[in-house]
């Protein structure tokens, strides 16, 4: 609940900013150069969506396993005195070493992934999007509007130099929705957990005592 009110509020200035910025570029620019940039962002996160696995899994993964662990050491806690009568210190040492291998092993391939989810957002939400910025700009007079024909140089650098501030708000906007997106798939993790330990207990509870 504390880490959704703490991402809660960051949506908002990034989702005005965006209406505000989109609304500028329109007046300037013209639908296309919106569309155009907004088409760069849906193709990258498409291609992101399909090529990393999803974070959202892993992190559930990782509470499961951890889960596993802290049942293995409770498990040994209550039953001490019957481990260490059958002598069962050894096979309860390799269950709970073993658990903890998984959880060093699992949280190593998540701090790897979350390295490479970082690098791919840095990469296209500021650099390739700037190329995509650029491009945006340069789109009227590759396509040669008559808008773009009719203006002064003048009036050609003064567009130039408010498009560029506008297209870098926006893309630092949608970045900062990118951020956010990362933390609500870190969140959907541990929620999706608490889903199937409510979902368990209504099981249990509408079967009663049968088997």
């Amino acid at each position: 609940a504390s880490e959704f009110a703490e991402i809660l509020p960051t949506l908002f200035k990034p989702i005005l900013d965006i209406v505000v910025f989109t609304r500028q570029l329109c007046l300037v620019l013209g639908w296309q150069g919106p569309a155009f940039m907004y088409g760069y962002f849906i193709l990258t996160g498409i291609l992101k969506s399909k090529l990393m696995p999803s974070l959202s899994r892993l992190v559930s993964k990782h509470s499961e396993l951890e889960g596993h662990y802290r049942t293995a050491h409770n498990r040994l806690i209550t039953h001490a005195e019957e481990i260490a009568f059958y002598d069962g210190t050894q096979r309860e040492r390799q269950l709970i070493e073993h658990g903890l291998y998984h959880i060093e092993d699992h949280s190593v391939g998540l701090c790897y992934l979350r390295f490479i989810v970082g690098v791919l957002d840095q990469l296209i939400v500021k650099y390739w999007a700037s190329i995509a910025g650029y491009v945006t700009v340069s789109m009227p007079f590759i396509l040669k509007s008559p808008h773009a024909a009719n203006l002064t140089t003048a009036e050609i650098t003064r567009d130039y130099v408010f498009t560029s501030l506008y297209i870098g708000a926006l893309g630092s906007a949608i970045g900062d929705l990118v951020l956010v997106g990362n933390k609500l798939s870190d969140l959907a993790g541990y929620t999706h957990r608490i889903f199937q330990l409510v979902y368990t207990i209504r099981g249990l509870s509408s079967s009663g005592n049968k088997p």
